[in-house]
């Protein structure tokens, strides 16, 4: 079913993000969130832990996809930007730790949206090191990018918060 649509004097005025951890995304999978995506009105969706080993880009109708894998299957970052939100070659990317960390900047005219996608690794004693490095290399990311630009960050973190609110935490 679509998700919910705001009033026509909103619209555009808000950037609609998604983000789930598919926990391995199957061909069958992958051809069920083509479909739903195409129902919805959703400008980035960010899948984490796809489970595929490789990096590419390509587009489908509806959007601009871009692959981040680090040649196992145990990591694997999916971002799809809506084509209604920017052309092909408005949209850069790099990827900071392949399969983990993903930089993505849409060009606007007047200012630029970043959006920064993440899969961190899992809190055990023998991925502390990795661990650190992905949180290492976000603030040198977070800190290289400009306070001008817009920014978008999601993704799975894989870190608890302590309860502040109804909002945030466990």
């Amino acid at each position: 079913c679509p998700n919910v649509q705001s009033k026509a004097a909103n619209k555009r005025k808000r950037l609609t993000v998604f983000s789930w951890n598919a926990g391995g995304l199957s061909p069958s999978a992958w051809d069920y969130l083509q479909q739903w995506a195409d129902l919805q009105d959703i400008d980035f969706i960010c899948i984490q832990e796809t489970h595929w080993p490789f990096t590419s880009e390509w587009q489908s109708a509806g959007y601009h996809i871009l692959h981040s894998g680090e040649g196992s299957s145990h990591s694997g970052l999916l971002c799809m930007v809506s084509r209604k939100l920017c052309s092909q070659h408005e949209l850069s990317w790099n990827e900071i730790v392949p399969g983990r960390l993903v930089h993505m900047r849409i060009h606007g005219s007047t200012r630029h949206i970043d959006l920064v996608s993440v899969y961190q690794h899992i809190f055990h004693p023998n991925r502390i090191d990795q661990r650190q490095e992905i949180w290492t290399r976000l603030s040198t990311l977070l800190g290289q990018l400009s306070q001008r630009h817009n920014l978008i960050m999601l993704g799975d973190f894989n870190t608890s918060l302590t309860r502040q609110s109804d909002a945030v935490g466990i």
